[in-house]
C-alpha cells in the first residue's frame, strides 16, 4: 500500500473518530436535561400536569386537521 493511501485512510478513520467523540460528548451533555416548566412546577409544589398554557378563546374553537 502506498504511503499516500495510508494517509488518506488514516484521515478518514480520524474523521469518524472525531465525529463519534462529538456525538458522545453531546449525548453526555444532554442526558439529564429538564424542561424549565417542569422544574418550575416542581419547585412551586405543583404537579407537572397542573402547568397549563392559557389560550385565547378563539384558538380553542379552531380545529386544525390535515385531512378534510
Amino acid at each position: 500500500m502506498p504511503a499516500t493511501d495510508a494517509v488518506i485512510i488514516a484521515a478518514i478513520v480520524a474523521a469518524f473518530i472525531v465525529f463519534g467523540a462529538v456525538l458522545a460528548w453531546g449525548d453526555y451533555q444532554t442526558r439529564n436535561l429538564r424542561r424549565p416548566a417542569r422544574q418550575g412546577a416542581e419547585t412551586a409544589g405543583k404537579t407537572p400536569e397542573a402547568t397549563r398554557v392559557i389560550q385565547p378563546q378563539n384558538a380553542r374553537d379552531t380545529k386544525v386537521s390535515a385531512f378534510h
